[in-house]
């Protein structure tokens, strides 16, 4: 519960301002916009991330899970996003393979093969890695900012993640005419906006 209270006063005190602006482009809910078909990831290495977010964000009574905040999916996103700096991408996968090699160095298994206790040891011996502190600072950024993202984007469901830090999204809020992927291909319009309403 120490490290859940740290985390909630560290996201309410200043993680805001990591999260693009565009999280706040319009008024009121829309629809969500329709879900990506691709998945970037094969089955053992999301394996993987899934067991690390739920060791550095843990299921705690009262707080939402990474299944109620969406975490994987924005993951997932973040890795099929054209926009997204291409050597970022690599190197979060990159990461997971970093992993996968720690686990049979340290214990000549698979991460699928590990107990618990051997799971725990190996993130241990990560996260004390240079590698390891850059990859787990990525996966903890990708998860706050799932509990900050507006749920157009099939994150922060159900405003799990505003209800549980009593946050007061921007307004306006984005919508099916100015979201990210609308405003990034409108970047090339040589137009000056003076106004909210021109977006």
């Amino acid at each position: 519960m120490k490290r859940r209270d740290f985390l909630k006063n560290l996201l309410a005190a200043g993680i805001v301002i990591q999260i693009p602006w565009y999280i706040s482009c319009q008024s009121g809910k829309e629809k969500p916009l329709p879900l990506p078909q691709n998945e970037v990831l094969d089955t053992s290495q999301k394996e993987i991330v899934i067991y690390f977010l739920k060791n550095f964000f843990p299921d705690v009574p009262g707080s939402p899970s990474i299944e109620d905040l969406n975490t994987y999916y924005h993951i997932n996103s973040f890795l099929s996003d054209p926009n997204v700096d291409p050597d970022e991408q690599k190197y979060f996968i990159n990461g997971i393979q970093w992993i996968k090699e720690s686990a049979n160095e340290n214990f000549n298994k698979d991460f699928v093969e590990l107990s618990q206790n051997e799971k725990r040891e190996l993130i241990k011996k990560v996260i004390e890695t240079g590698w390891g502190t850059n990859w787990s600072s990525k996966l903890l950024t990708l998860t706050f900012e799932s509990l900050l993202l507006d749920p157009l984007y099939y994150i922060n469901l159900d405003e799990a993640g505003w209800k549980w830090l009593h946050h007061q999204p921007g307004s306006p809020r984005p919508g099916s005419h100015n979201h990210y992927k609308k405003l990034l291909a409108r970047k090339k319009e040589d137009i000056i906006i003076t106004d909210l309403s021109q977006l």
